[in-house]
């Protein structure tokens, strides 16, 4: 374990905190007339529960969205959508109130009828200026949030259970109780998700994290490399990593035990 031991070379984000999930999730959505999707937000949380609205809305800022609850080794899924309206320019911003008003104002009329209940979050005066910020505003949002190809795993959990999330339309959202690293490529996401997934790794987290939380702290003690193709060993890993993932689960631990012949490496 001493061989790990480091700085890493990755950078990790939290994935998006909304003013309040009970609003910007989606739990129902289809097409409707013009060009638009109809949409039921989620409304009960459990700690906060808000008027369910169903509502025509333009298609542009509805994304599928990946909870902790998604994710696991090597796979991961989406039941629940998201209406994520930042500036598709400068995504840590949202979209201006006067162009969304005028370009897509189903948008805005859908969280219009929200406002009082956003502005009464936190999350706006903390990480926000209400004053000139638009009111519905999310926090840890950049262009990462929209990046191709993204290795996440859960904040919360005893073991890390790295996947890779491959979004060549960048419309997978992961919500904040993910940790995740982007990547415009599919061969260094796949190795990293290798790593992480690997026995050495999972042994050396166990070694300084509270068991149950495990973050993007863990490159601030494993120095884990960078992908570089034209190590065979790293094309292998990816290889063998992809193949994880794509495996049928009767199968998966006999590519697992390669794997981790190669990550000893």
């Amino acid at each position: 374990l001493s061989t790990l031991r480091g700085q890493g070379c990755y950078s990790s984000r939290k994935g998006v905190y909304c003013p309040t999930n009970a609003i910007y999730w989606i739990i129902e959505c289809h097409k409707g007339q013009a060009k638009t999707l109809v949409i039921t937000n989620l409304a009960d949380t459990g700690k906060k529960k808000l008027r369910q609205v169903t509502a025509a809305v333009e298609p542009t800022f509805v994304h599928d969205l990946v909870r902790g609850k998604d994710v696991a080794r090597w796979s991961w899924g989406s039941e629940t959508k998201i209406i994520l309206p930042q500036d598709p320019d400068h995504p840590a911003s949202a979209v201006p109130v006067e162009t969304l008003k005028v370009k897509f104002p189903k948008t805005f009329a859908f969280f219009k009828g929200f406002e009082k209940e956003i502005r009464a979050c936190a999350l706006l005066e903390q990480f926000f200026n209400p004053k000139s910020d638009p009111f519905y505003s999310s926090y840890n949002v950049g262009g990462y949030t929209y990046s191709p190809f993204k290795v996440v795993w859960k904040e919360i959990c005893q073991e890390i259970e790295a996947v890779v999330i491959e979004d060549p339309d960048r419309s997978v959202i992961p919500d904040h109780k993910l940790v995740m690293v982007a990547f415009d490529r599919a061969e260094p996401a796949y190795f990293l998700s290798g790593l992480l997934n690997s026995i050495p790794i999972g042994l050396f987290v166990r070694s300084y994290a509270v068991q149950t939380s495990i973050s993007g702290h863990i490159f601030d003690y494993v120095a884990l490399p960078q992908f570089d193709s034209k190590d065979a060993t790293h094309r292998e890993i990816a290889k063998l990593a992809l193949n994880c993932h794509k495996g049928k689960a009767g199968k998966i631990a006999e590519m697992e035990e390669q794997l981790e012949q190669v990550v000893a490496l």
